[in-house]
Order: C-alpha cells, then structure tokens, then sequence
C-alpha cells in the first residue's frame, strides 16, 4: 500500500458492459497516483464479463479483486456492497464509479491533492463526446433553479480549482470512511436513479462538504435520460414504463419525505401538472402515484407493478 493510514480503493460497480468496463479498469491501472485496490463488483452479469476480464489480464493484476454479487441489486446495490467490503477491509478512502467511467491519467491525484476528512469530492464529469460540456447538468449558483450542461458556466462560480456545494456522485466520488461510518452505507434498495442524489443530500444534512475539482477530469457518457419542459425553469423525465421509471417516482417520493431541501411538494406538483396537462393520462399518473407512494412510505419490499 501507499500509505497504511491513508490507503484507498476504487469501487467500480458494473452490469452487462464488459468492454467499457475494461476501459475503465486499465485507466484506473494508469492512474498517476497509485491506488492499493480496484474491486470490480459484477451485479451479475451475462455478457461473459468475468471470462472477458481474464482473457484481458485484468484479473491477473494483484490490485485487482472481481466479486459477482449473482443478483443483479442495481447501481445502489452494487454500491452499497463495495462500500461493506471496503468498510470491513478499513480502507481509508473510497474512490466510486460507474463502468462507464474514464477517468483521466492524473484524475485521482488531483483528488487526492485536497482530501480533507470532511469533505466528499468530485472530478469534473465530462461529455466523452465534447470537452466542453459536462456528462451530468449542473447548477448554477448564481441562477437558482437552473442548470447547465457547459463547463464554462459553472467555471466562472469556482473558487479556483474548487467547485463549493455540488458534485456528481458515484461518478469517481472520493469520500473518506469516517464520513460513511457516520451517516451510513447506500440505501441499496433504491437500486437505481435516485441512490446518487439521496447520499449527496444525507451528506449535507450532516453538514459534511461537497467539493467539485475542476481539474480532475473523469469523462463519461452523456446523461441518457429525456427530460421534457414544463417552463423554462422546470423540466422532468420523459415517462416510459418499465422498472427504471418506477425506481426514480419511487425514490424521489422517499427523497421528498426525508430532505426539506429537495422541495418534494413542488416536484410532486410539477409531474401532477406533466400528467395531467401534457401527457393527458390518469393510468400513467396512476403508475407515478403508486410510486412515489412507496417511496414516501418507505415500502421499498413491495413487489414491482408491473
């Protein structure tokens, strides 16, 4: 290890993406700051991903651990059991991302450069696509209520290399393990798109820091979901059935429950007005109701609806 008292694992959560998950892990291996462990957490994938690991040599690094957790829990799931591990081993600081993630050569490094234990940082999220956009919209700090996708918007309200009070999370997030230890692991039965923002708001209400590195680049696809405006400050997801949709109602409804500043009456209202006045349909409302229900009441066992 690097450092007995400072040592640190990357936690990459993969499903199904057995190429962009080499990627990721070989640019991890050439990180300029060496790390003392990768583990790759495989949320049961069958794509051949373990036999694909090992035909690249991945698996024969000693840095390297690969478990198959042989259910698919989602990226929160995922997460949550990287995090147990890396508890249980006592690694100091806990670097997370997604397999689809590409961190730069000195991305690491430059996290490493303002570690302070009560802080959660971040690289700068980038478009794989264009340099100057971001992977994720941000907030603009001196325009409440709106975002941006493009870096020099949110350039102009760092404070030189540092971004106060927002980050992408689970995207090469650094957080140091007493922070964890007191606020708790991922809920994991959030599976998926909602885990990221309730751990960046538990973050906050236990008045910990979070912090953007401007510099440290990590770059990743372009965030996949279709957002539809409902004015030209709001917008909210395009609804399309399926578990992905069910899991983002259902975790904001418990977001909303939980965090006064999320603002969940006002977010419930902008999908009631989404329902009612723009895709005109009570049985997708309907769907949204139970939802964000579950969500709110924390019934996180009940079986899918569909």
């Amino acid at each position: 290890m690097n450092d007995p008292a400072e040592s640190s694992i990357a936690i990459v959560v993969t499903h199904n993406r057995k190429e962009l998950l080499v990627q990721c892990i070989e640019a991890l291996l050439l990180q300029k700051k060496n790390l003392d462990k990768i583990l790759i957490v495989d949320n049961c994938s069958s794509d051949g991903t373990e036999s694909y690991l090992s035909e690249k040599g991945i698996l024969d690094n000693q840095i390297v651990s690969y478990v198959n957790t042989y259910k698919n829990m989602g990226g929160a799931g995922g997460f949550s059991y990287g995090i147990s591990f890396a508890l249980k081993e006592n690694y100091t600081w806990l670097w997370l991302m997604d397999d689809d993630a590409i961190p730069d050569h000195a991305c690491f490094a430059k996290l490493c450069n303002f570690r302070e234990h009560d802080t959660v940082l971040c690289p700068l999220c980038v478009d794989d696509k264009n340099n100057n956009k971001l992977a994720f919209a941000a907030p603009i700090p001196t325009n409440p209520g709106q975002t941006t996708w493009f870096i020099d918007e949110i350039k102009d309200t760092a404070h030189g290399d540092l971004l106060q009070g927002w980050g992408a999370f689970f995207n090469g997030t650094l957080i140091h393990n007493s922070i964890i230890r007191k606020i708790g692991n991922i809920k994991s039965e959030m599976f998926i798109w909602g885990d990221e923002e309730e751990y960046r708001l538990r973050v906050k209400s236990y008045d910990y820091k979070i912090t953007t590195i401007m510099s440290a680049i990590l770059r990743h696809p372009k965030e996949r979901c279709d957002w539809i405006a409902i004015s030209k400050r709001r917008k909210v997801i395009k609804f399309t059935a399926g578990w992905k949709i069910y899991s983002y109602y259902r975790n904001r409804g418990y977001i909303s429950r939980r965090y006064s500043s999320y603002n969940g009456i006002f977010t419930f209202l902008m999908y009631t007005y989404y329902f009612f006045f723009i895709e005109k349909s009570i049985s997708k409302y309907k769907f949204f109701i139970v939802a964000w229900c579950d969500g709110y009441f924390n019934l996180y066992k009940r079986t899918l609806p569909f």
